[in-house]
């Protein structure tokens, strides 16, 4: 008697987790990608919705003199800024690619890495990306 107890609450157990709803391996979690989402502008060259026109981060040598950096880019730099000791924010004035920009910084041995500088922002409607004490912060 006690062993159909148990053979009974076991069914039942059973039949209501599979009734409840498809598990886990029937719906998968979807795959969000990293990337960001890619664009092609006029000249047919991949540019990201999320990336800042024409900037880049340039990771030197700790000890890299700032003007060597600087000369690397010299007549097609709008601006350059230190962010840390090995960290530098620039800015072109006519835009290169990012290949390019790699190419650049495997022929200089202070040059460890090349990126393109993302932008991110708040999620909302519009320009308006939250409020503070009542008041809209807009862009």
């Amino acid at each position: 008697m006690n062993s159909c107890r148990k053979i009974l609450v076991l069914g039942l157990l059973l039949f209501f987790g599979m009734a409840s709803g498809p598990s886990l391996l029937a719906n998968p979690p979807k795959i969000i990608s990293l990337n960001p989402p890619q664009t092609k502008n006029s000249s047919n060259n991949i540019k990201t919705k999320n990336r800042a026109d024409r900037e880049y981060l340039i990771t030197v040598l700790p000890e890299t003199n700032p003007e060597k950096v600087t000369q690397v880019f010299q007549g097609n730099l709008e601006f350059s800024r230190k962010i840390s000791k090995n960290l530098f924010h620039i800015k072109l004035k006519i835009e290169i690619g990012l290949e390019r920009m790699q190419q650049y910084g495997e022929q200089n041995s202070s040059i460890l890495a090349v990126q393109p500088n993302y932008t991110y922002r708040a999620l909302g409607s519009g320009n308006q990306i939250g409020t503070l004490k009542g008041k809209e912060l807009n862009k």
